[in-house]
């Protein structure tokens, strides 16, 4: 019995017999490498002869549980034997026929965890199953196991080796070959066949081996029942939208009142007889397109329909997401959005709801806003980011009335959007809107678990503790140590810290302390970094608070009094401080080790995140001290009245943390470019305040340069000496620079960041040996607000105030009189391509030498910008007034010749071999 994969392939499928366990062994190891499966089944000897045994066991012992594999006997193995591809196990009996499923565990494996994991996995099973047979299979990742419960064989595992997968190997193993009955599956598993084939029932081809039936709306070639329709209707499939198949008339177009027609297609298996190439669907390899494809498959879409107007019914506009684009983007959501702090969803639940069609459309168009910008920089991709991005910001204001958790999640996601595209005005509502509806659902209150409760309902409590944990950091992070800008102070947080990442994910979750309890209760229980860093956090509210007192009082006052008392605060902050890092464990320090073992881990960003703020809080301390004209050093007066020794310490410490920063960072960007990173991620997980830590680190390194800030510094980790010099500060600071560049590609704000930092960096080239430096070139200043609360120059109020700002009404209205032709315009479509607005709308303006003002941005067209960037740039406003109406992206107040219309108009700028759009002079 031989059954081929594909023409050409020469794969077969046989019984497992005796001398294949240990090559089972060796193929369940090399296809299971998620850090989860890791953790319960560790790669050691000792754990791979308990597969052995257990394996030998089944097949000796149970006789309700079949082997098959998949050989290659064009490639032998080492005992001169075909290689194993591929292996299933099918179990036939219910868990309260078979007994224990797996054999007492192994010594290095952790017996608690897999008891109380595998415990709750039967109770899930049972909950939703009953008694109904279903997949138990364990395939690439546990994440993807609930989403497999609707399926009907008896699957215990199916492993496919890496060199194998999407070459159908898992397909052989799963897949029914047809009639007449038994199907040879069923044959070989000694199965009953539930093929079903009428005699009366013709086969659509004539000559089929395999008889299978012409497929009905209702059946499929097998003769089992459809569970997916078999074709969408022409309008459903336009609009990208799930089709319920009914005819005449499917439920999309009823309720819309369209009209209803399906296409004539000609069948899979008439295009299979034609010598047409077909893709095998495998188990390994259900995916068949990719990000980038579907995501401007799906803007093309919606330019097509640019034209309709916005409604506020988003939940029903959402319908039209197609399931192949969100489920894409949910993937890179969890996989590149999610461990930036928005961690506040369950990866297996959220995918269990999403293949059950349970999610809100418009969580998913959200998700879908939050995610695009990981997922293709093609414009397509961009324009389409906007809109769901638009009409996400419509559904809540829509909404407010409307008091849901489902609106907090909105506003976090949407805030992430925003802010990446610099709505600073929309940032600061959205936070603070988000933390009244956390205390109105008390969701920073502590509340009791029922004594029923099941693991969803404790999975959906610790996802509302992580979100209302989400809107505090956030909130403390624009209040910027000012109990006038807090929403949520600290005292109102009675909930638990987050849990561990890894229980999350398995759904242990345990009683955790609380911020009043302080670092040293996390030694309590299994703290992870996240919770470590909610502590820092606070911490660095109340540095930055006691800081910028100091600060300010020390312009109006610098009696000794003062000074005194200021020293004493500033000591009591660095003991605060010290202690935080005493009661840190080991393996999450900053430690060059420890960041290549947690690459591998689901709180590798939160590590990260935890030691970067955890040094950047400790430079926001000790710079208090620091020479020049800095807005976050004390006044001259006062560090000259303060004790020479203090104010020595203070420099060498601040410098000290600094150059332990961009150490940090030059190792993290290093081990990256050796390949020794074993994040699934392709970019470094940093996220979008790593840009203020970024100026803040090389602005500190360049006045240890100017004042030669170069003795007595130590490593604040390990505390041994290390030496400083001008040469090492320029590498840093490139270093730096570097490691912005992966976000700077895809996300506005750094973009802008990025070369802000680099033109900090020339101009103190330039001017670093002058003895005089202007305070308002060390310090620009945009508003009173940020002058009298030493916002940072990045904060959203800092960036927002305008004295002269215009809506975008009046900036439309003042540049409408006299508009100028463009020296690039978007022509005419060809070949059915949608042009995105007519030529008339494009006008094209000079931006001046030096910092332009805010209020010269306006609503028109993309541009002609200079390849080079030498000279002046030549930009036509910001591209996203063109893409998306309405949105308008505010201007920096600090930006640099242009750089973030440079950043929209070349990042979305048209490419003419893929959008048909022309140039012309």
């Amino acid at each position: 019995m031989i059954d081929k994969m594909a023409p050409g392939s020469n794969l077969r499928l046989e019984m497992v017999t005796m001398e294949d366990i240990p090559t089972l062994t060796e193929v369940w190891f090399a296809a299971f490498t998620d850090p989860e499966l890791r953790r319960l089944w560790p790669d050691t000897p000792g754990v791979r002869k308990w597969w052995d045994d257990a394996n030998r066991h089944d097949l000796l012992d149970k006789p309700f549980q079949r082997y098959i594999k998949v050989v290659d006997p064009d490639t032998l193995d080492t005992n001169g034997r075909s290689r194993i591809a591929a292996y299933a196990k099918w179990d036939l009996s219910m868990p309260e026929d078979r007994g224990r499923r797996y054999p007492p565990w192994h010594e290095d494996m952790p017996g608690e965890v897999c008891d109380v994991f595998f415990a709750r996995e039967e109770n899930e099973r049972r909950r939703v199953m009953g008694n109904e047979k279903h997949y138990c299979a364990t395939f690439q990742s546990l994440e993807v196991r609930k989403s497999l419960t609707m399926m009907t064989p008896d699957l215990d595992t199916v492993a496919t080796h890496p060199d194998y997968q999407r070459r159908g190997a898992g397909s052989m193993l799963v897949k029914c070959t047809g009639g007449p009955v038994p199907c040879q599956n069923c044959h070989r598993l000694r199965l009953e066949c539930t093929f079903n084939y009428p005699e009366s029932a013709v086969s659509s081809e004539p000559g089929d081996p395999h008889n299978l039936l012409a497929p009905t709306e209702t059946l499929t070639e097998a003769g089992t029942k459809r569970r997916r329709i078999a074709a969408a209707c022409t309008e459903c499939r336009a609009q990208k939208a799930k089709c319920s198949g009914h005819r005449p008339q499917c439920f999309h177009c009823n309720r819309r009142n369209l009209t209803c027609s399906y296409p004539t297609l000609p069948s899979r298996r008439k295009s299979r007889q034609a010598g047409q190439p077909q893709q095998s669907a495998s188990p390994e390899s259900s995916s068949t397109c990719t990000l980038s494809q579907s995501a401007s498959y799906e803007a093309e879409s919606t330019l097509q329909h640019y034209a309709r107007p916005p409604s506020l019914n988003t939940s029903l506009e959402q319908s039209l997401l197609s399931t192949d684009v969100i489920r894409q983007h949910l993937e890179v959501f969890f996989d590149h959005v999610y461990p930036l702090g928005y961690d506040f969803f369950h990866r297996p639940s959220m995918m269990e709801d999403f293949y059950a069609g349970k999610l809100p459309p418009i969580l998913c168009t959200s998700i879908c806003a939050a995610a695009a910008i990981f997922v293709s920089r093609s414009r397509e991709s961009r324009i389409m980011s906007i809109q769901w991005a638009k009409e996400v910001d419509g559904y809540i204001f829509a909404n407010l009335n409307v008091f849901k958790v489902l609106n907090i999640q909105l506003m976090a996601l949407s805030k992430f959007q925003n802010f990446a595209y610099r709505q600073f005005g929309k940032v600061w509502l959205l936070i603070s809107t988000a933390a009244r509806l956390c205390v109105s659902f008390q969701l920073n209150d502590d509340r009791p678990l029922p004594p029923d409760a099941d693991t969803a309902t404790v999975i959906r409590r610790e996802c509302d503790r992580r979100l209302v944990w989400h809107v505090w950091w956030m909130d403390k992070g624009f209040s910027a140590g000012f109990d006038e800008f807090t929403c949520l102070p600290s005292r109102w947080m009675r909930i638990g810290l987050p849990n561990p990442e890894h229980t999350f994910r398995h759904g242990l979750l345990k009683p955790t302390s609380k911020l009043s309890d302080g670092v040293e209760a996390l030694a309590s229980h299994d703290a992870g970094a996240r919770a470590y860093l909610m502590i820092l956090y606070s911490l660095r509210c109340d540095i930055l608070r006691s800081t910028k007192e100091i600060v300010l009082e020390s312009r109006r006052d610098s009696s000794p009094a003062v000074v005194a008392k200021a020293v004493a605060t500033l000591k009591e902050l660095r003991d605060k401080l010290t202690r935080f890092l005493d009661h840190m464990p080991s393996h999450i320090r900053p430690i060059e080790r420890s960041m290549f073992s947690h690459s591998t881990t689901p709180e590798f960003s939160a590590y990260i995140t935890l030691n970067s703020w955890f040094l950047q809080s400790s430079c926001d301390l000790y710079r208090t001290c620091l020479p020049g004209h800095a807005r976050e050093s004390a006044a001259a007066s006062f560090i000259a009245k303060a004790p020479p020794d203090f104010v020595s310490s203070w420099r060498a410490l601040a410098v000290s943390h600094a150059l332990r920063l961009a150490r940090m960072w030059e190792h993290l960007q290093a081990l990256r470019s050796k390949g020794a990173l074993h994040s699934k991620q392709t970019r470094i997980p940093i996220g979008l305040g790593y840009g203020n830590m970024v100026h803040q680190c090389t602005k500190t390194l360049l006045t240890a340069r100017r004042y030669g800030l170069y003795k007595n510094l130590t490593d604040p980790i390990t505390g041994s000496p290390v030496e400083l010099d001008d040469e090492t500060v320029d590498a840093l600071c490139q270093s730096n620079v570097a490691l912005l560049d992966d976000m700077s590609n895809i996300v506005p704000i750094i973009a802008v960041l990025q070369q802000d930092v680099k033109k900090m960096i020339e101009t103190e080239n330039h001017n670093r040996h002058l003895t005089v430096e202007s305070p308002e070139e060390a310090a620009p200043v945009s508003s009173e607000v940020q002058r009298n609360t030493l916002l940072s120059r990045y904060h959203p109020l800092a960036q927002s105030f305008d004295a002269d700002a215009k809506t975008v009404d009046e900036i439309a209205i003042q540049h409408s009189d006299s508009p100028q032709l463009s020296a690039r315009s978007l022509a005419p479509s060809q070949g059915g391509d949608v042009s995105m607005a007519d030529d008339s709308s494009h006008y094209q303006m000079q931006a001046p030498s030096d910092i332009y003002q805010p209020t010269t941005a306006h609503s028109i067209g993309l541009g002609q910008i200079d390849p080079g960037f030498d000279g002046p740039m030549t930009w036509s406003g910001f591209a996203e007034n063109q893409l998306a109406q309405d949105y308008y992206v505010a201007p920096s107040q600090f930006d640099m010749s242009g750089e973030l219309s440079w950043f929209l108009s070349s990042y979305l700028d048209s490419d003419p071999a893929t959008s048909g759009v022309q140039t012309s002079s």
